[in-house]
């Protein structure tokens, strides 16, 4: 299956790759690996159409880039403009609010993490998704308990803040005590890499 891209963006970054490279339009495109009018390039980079195959494999050669980072820019921008129809082929259903776009599309992220899938390899999505169709519904999600996170999230500063004047009035032991059941606590929860180090690092100075 085709997959949309957007053009613009792709015009963008051939500018910047004849820019890098201190060439004219004419001169871009009379490169022999292009070879192609100054008109098409001009139209390339303004996203009025996009060069052939062979052409997008030069362009990303002298950008120093591969063909899929040259075309779709990154994960989240490949997303931006094939997710919708991707959730539709996996599951059946349309996507019916921003709300379930939003929680689908961190799921979809972390089942492509999951299973090494990269911009490199993302033309295989479709055969991945068939291969592993029973394995991942972006729709069977617990939408309370991501709210609940985001809750925790907004109002963990002003918590903290409470709670310092409680927890000076414990004594040292107390305070040992408190921090190794929160931490314990933290750890059920999905961190970030950093938050892990950081508790790590809490739990080696306590040692």
């Amino acid at each position: 299956m085709k997959f949309n891209v957007d053009k613009i963006k792709v015009g963008e970054r051939i500018f910047n790759i004849r820019n890098n490279l201190n060439l004219t339009l004419e001169q871009f495109g009379k490169d022999k690996d292009i070879n192609a009018e100054r008109s098409n390039a001009s139209k390339w980079e303004r996203g009025a159409t996009l060069p052939n195959r062979s052409r997008l494999k030069a362009i990303a050669k002298k950008g120093n880039m591969t063909v899929n980072e040259l075309l779709y820019g990154s994960i989240d921008e490949f997303l931006d403009n094939n997710l919708v129809s991707i959730l539709e082929y996996q599951t059946g259903n349309k996507v019916s609010s921003n709300e379930e776009y939003s929680i689908a599309r961190l799921q979809f992220k972390k089942w492509l993490e999951d299973r090494n899938i990269t911009l490199e390899n993302i033309n295989y999505i479709y055969d991945y998704i068939d291969q592993n169709n029973a394995s991942w519904n972006p729709w069977h999600v617990d939408i309370e308990y991501l709210k609940t996170m985001e809750s925790i999230r907004v109002n963990m500063q002003d918590g903290t803040y409470s709670l310092v004047p409680l927890i000076e009035m414990l004594t040292e032991k107390d305070r040992i005590r408190v921090s190794k059941y929160i931490l314990k606590i933290l750890k059920n929860y999905q961190l970030t890499e950093s938050d892990k180090k950081y508790i790590a690092s809490i739990e080696n100075n306590r040692k």
